[in-house]
């Protein structure tokens, strides 16, 4: 019982130790349900960071039969190559959200459902972080 009791108590701690000390950091995307093969999309990025600043690399993964073009990057500079996307700023936006919109295109001859995997990876406190945007 005792050491239900610790364990509990140590998840906690590391529960509200995350709150407290990670930026607040959230990013969602209006994905479309579907994309037909041939067709492309404008997709938004909204980037809520808080008063993280500094260097920053949004990476989308895209699986095979899709492509992106960056649109708006609020100063990151982009790159598309091999199924991922980048965004990378040498200082991010100073506000604390921000969007960022791309064509996602679907080629002639894709096919079958898929999901984009994403990540924003930051520098705070000197230490690397990452952030999983939701899929």
């Amino acid at each position: 019982m005792m050491n239900q009791l610790v364990v509990l108590l140590n998840l906690i701690g590391l529960l509200v130790l995350d709150t407290l000390f990670l930026a607040d950091v959230r990013i969602t995307q209006d994905l479309p349900a579907s994309l037909a093969p041939g067709s492309e999309v404008r997709v938004t990025v909204e980037v809520e960071k808080g008063d993280l600043s500094g260097f920053a690399k949004l990476q989308l993964d895209l699986p095979p039969g899709l492509s992106a073009t960056a649109i708006e990057t609020k100063g990151a500079s982009f790159t598309y190559a091999d199924g991922k996307a980048k965004f990378i700023w040498m200082s991010l936006p100073s506000s604390p959200s921000f969007r960022i919109t791309y064509t996602l295109a679907a080629a002639a001859d894709a096919s079958g459902s898929a999901t984009i995997a994403g990540r924003l990876s930051y520098i705070e406190d000197n230490e690397r972080r990452t952030y999983e945007i939701p899929t």
